[in-house]
């Protein structure tokens, strides 16, 4: 898995996890690696309110990334293009459903100050990637 300072750019303080399962690394990973300036992106069991694995740590705790994956369902449940953005104490936040991953979905972290537009294509280029890094 790549460390979050080769991907973003700069160290976020923060202690590695224990990983996801390969398979979901490898996805994550090209995840992050399609969207520019997201510090971080975490793979989300919405309809349980998990938080499947994250593909780098950026020192946020536990309860920034579980809140956010409470607040992932009620957004994305009829938002347009299923997809919403929140600010939060982990930074903006673009969280996107998976495409034919019923009650899933990506979130991305962003520095706050990232343009929304900016926030929102990356992360559906991020999407794309994660969705084809399926197949490999």
């Amino acid at each position: 898995m790549q460390g979050l300072a080769s991907v973003a750019g700069r160290p976020i303080p923060g202690r590695p996890r224990s990983g996801p399962p390969p398979a979901l690394a490898r996805r994550l990973d090209a995840a992050l690696g399609a969207a520019p300036g997201a510090d971080a992106c975490a793979y989300l069991d919405v309809s349980a309110g998990l938080v499947l694995g994250t593909s780098a740590d950026p020192g946020l705790p536990q309860e920034a990334l579980d809140g956010l994956c409470r607040a992932a369902g009620p957004l994305l449940d009829g938002a347009e293009g299923e997809a919403g953005l929140v600010v939060s104490a982990a930074g903006l936040a673009a969280l996107l459903a998976l495409p034919g991953e019923t009650g899933t979905a990506l979130c991305l972290v962003f520095d706050p100050e990232t343009p929304p537009a900016e926030a929102r294509a990356a992360a559906r280029a991020a999407v794309a990637a994660m969705l084809s890094a399926k197949g490999a």
